[in-house]
């Protein structure tokens, strides 16, 4: 790419800059699985989910020149994974509801939640499949 990783990835600098320095300081291998990063595409944020690794790439002496970072973007997994858990939970509960409107207040509730949960993880940068090295 042919830039440097602040000016490269610079509206997520903050999550991705901590990690490089770790690696660049202590040679120390950081990898996340489905790592959720909010970038701009086209002008506008997007809700993405990556799973990357990065490790120290050394000299003859052992030192850290710089960092080898094979990365994947998993979005379309992520989210078609949380689509199917969503319609199995409708699955699941659906054929012991005794109404329509059972089935109406269950269906809301799930949607309601599982709304709540995506805007908070998206609002707080968390990520439910964060693997960190760190524990």
């Amino acid at each position: 790419m042919g830039m440097p990783g602040h000016l490269l990835w610079a509206e997520i600098w903050h999550v991705l800059g901590p990690m490089f320095e770790e690696v660049m300081r202590e040679d120390k291998p950081v990898w996340h699985d489905d790592l959720l990063l909010t970038l701009k595409r086209c002008g506008a944020s997007e809700t993405t989910y990556w799973s990357f690794c990065y490790s120290g790439i050394h000299d003859q002496a052992g030192k850290v020149l710089g960092i080898f970072s094979p990365a994947v973007e998993t979005t379309t997994r992520v989210l078609n994974a949380r689509r199917m858990r969503t319609l199995g939970d409708l699955g699941v509960r659906t054929p012991y509801s005794r109404s329509l409107e059972e089935v109406h207040t269950y269906s809301s509730l799930l949607f309601l939640l599982r709304f709540i949960f995506i805007s908070f993880s998206c609002d707080t940068g968390m990520s439910v499949h964060d693997n960190n090295t760190d524990g």
